[in-house]
């Protein structure tokens, strides 16, 4: 019963990922015609060296750029290396598909400057002892709501149409599991996602469904406390250092991107609307409902939420491109977010960008799965057929966006890889407003016109539902002569894995056409 319980979890965080895979419109103006891949950081690579290496490098010479042996510092030297330090500290070995997952290897190498990063990549590979090196791929993320004009009901219809009222009689979200949501950082003292204490304010109040670091939370100031050689991170980290030298991803004037830091608040919103389709508390009175927020007692209270809880992990920053405002992820920083992710418990992992095979990500990705987790991964917004680098894993669960027809929503990314198709159109979710840090905001997506509520509630979720236990899972199989699984969903392509894993039964759907089927439980191993 338990196992069944996590599962229709599971199907249910599928589902509010999908959201992450929407339709926006940019901030600033239409959509521009931003590619999921903008470049490579110029000033910045990984490097992973053979473990034999690491006890001749002069760890106090490593952060002027210098590393003791001469090989390497002649390519240093070469290139301008201003830097050099390891990218996941701490990282302990892993078994994942019978091989040995060891990071500790990897080291970040920041140069002085722009540097040819493409020729400092091939110059390191080509120093005996040197294992691999990648430059690190830049990112957008899913597309963000540009407006705040409110409109009327429905506001949440994704979630009566996955039938989650009635899988909340199964479960409404588990304290002990840890969401990583990887984005642009998350807007922790959302009164809806931080709990009634939290405020801009008072951002150290938060609780709620927030993932909060007891033994930094608790210890001394200034302090490493668990060890983790990361001061202070209470509520997760922001890894974000990008400072000025993209020549055209800038940050954002009062943004914070020059160190990485205990910080991770969202400035950009982006990371926030994730965080909240999974766990803004239910039932409190306040704002909106999520698949996961656990069950208030319909006051709006202070309390620690019982829901799932969100891990804050900023990756992600809001840059400038071609005079447009996008939010961008980093690679590299994605790479190590795992890394911290996994030691630190989480147990899903939440990604709502593009992806290359860049930056370290691809060990980190073992690192995490080896660990015992799961990877959510947004299939995009191209509408294409194309897979980026993690939807092209077989071991990362993709999902696509569907609208409120049960049809593939006109921007979505489809293919035969696909392994869970989701509602994806018109979500609302909790929101930071960059112009109006102060108060809380929802948004919509997919361009309704949508205004935040301002320090204010918007009671979405209902005390009191209906329904039986047999409709509690919100996945749903399209069976017909013509058609395989999943293919009116995805355009005419089938989900290659929807055909091993999923179940091939279920109650019949009346409102779904092609003979669509509704699943319970789905395994992934």
């Amino acid at each position: 019963m338990k196992r069944i319980i996590f599962m229709v979890f599971l199907i249910l965080f599928a589902t509010s990922l999908s959201a992450m895979a929407v339709e926006m419109a940019e901030v600033g103006g239409p959509n521009p015609d931003v590619p999921s891949f903008v470049g490579y950081a110029p000033n910045r690579i990984v490097v992973k060296f053979d473990p034999s290496m690491l006890p001749g490098m002069d760890k106090a010479a490593m952060a002027r750029g210098r590393t003791g042996l001469p090989a390497l510092d002649q390519v240093g030297t070469r290139h301008g290396v201003r830097s050099l330090r390891p990218q996941f500290p701490g990282a302990k070995k892993k078994s994942y598909k019978g091989k040995v997952i060891d990071l500790s290897g990897w080291h970040e190498v920041e140069f002085a400057g722009r540097a040819d990063v493409l020729a400092a990549v091939e110059h390191y590979k080509a120093v005996p002892g040197v294992l691999d090196a990648q430059p690190v791929g830049i990112h957008k993320v899913n597309k963000e709501p540009n407006d705040w004009n409110y409109v009327n009901a429905p506001y949440q219809w994704h979630l009566p149409r996955i039938q989650a009222p009635q899988a909340w009689d199964f479960e409404t979200g588990n304290p002990a599991i840890i969401v990583a949501v990887m984005d642009t950082g998350v807007r922790y003292f959302h009164r809806d996602l931080g709990g009634a204490n939290a405020s801009f304010s008072n951002p150290g109040a938060a609780e709620g469904n927030m993932w909060i670091n007891v033994a930094e939370k608790n210890g001394s100031a200034g302090f490493d406390d668990d060890g983790n050689q990361r001061v202070d991170d209470w509520i997760g980290w922001d890894f974000v250092h990008v400072q000025d030298n993209y020549p055209y991803l800038y940050c954002f004037n009062g943004e914070d991107c020059l160190l990485p830091d205990n910080d991770p608040r969202d400035f950009q919103g982006h990371g926030t609307h994730c965080a909240g389709n999974v766990a803004t508390m239910n039932n409190n009175s306040y704002s909106q409902a999520s698949v996961a927020g656990g069950w208030g007692n319909g006051n709006f209270v202070g309390d620690p939420g019982n829901g799932v809880r969100v891990m804050d992990l900023r990756i992600g920053w809001r840059a400038v491109y071609v005079l447009f405002e996008v939010g961008m992820v980093d690679m590299g920083f994605a790479a190590q977010a795992l890394h911290y992710a996994a030691d630190k418990g989480a147990r899903i992992a939440s990604c709502s960008w593009g992806s290359d095979n860049s930056g370290g990500i691809g060990e980190a990705i073992d690192y995490f799965l080896a660990s015992g987790g799961l990877i959510f991964k947004a299939a995009g917004n191209d509408s294409t057929e194309t897979a980026d680098y993690l939807c092209a894993r077989n071991d990362v669960l993709c999902v696509a966006a569907t609208d409120q027809n049960d049809c593939k929503a006109s921007f979505s990314t489809y293919g035969s890889w696909v392994d869970i198709s989701a509602p994806g159109v018109g979500i609302w979710s909790s929101w930071h407003n960059p112009d109006d840090p102060v108060n809380d905001y929802i948004s919509t997506i997919d361009g309704d016109p949508a205004f935040g509520l301002r320090g204010g509630a918007h009671l979405v979720a209902e005390p009191h539902l209906d329904g039986g236990p047999g409709k509690a899972a919100a996945l749903r199989q399209c069976r017909s002569d013509r058609k395989s699984p999943l293919q009116f969903l995805l355009g005419g392509k089938t989900g290659r894995r929807e055909n091993q894993r999923l179940q091939s039964s279920g109650n019949r759907v009346p409102s779904l056409s092609a003979g669509c089927r509704f699943l319970g439980v789905t395994d992934h191993r």
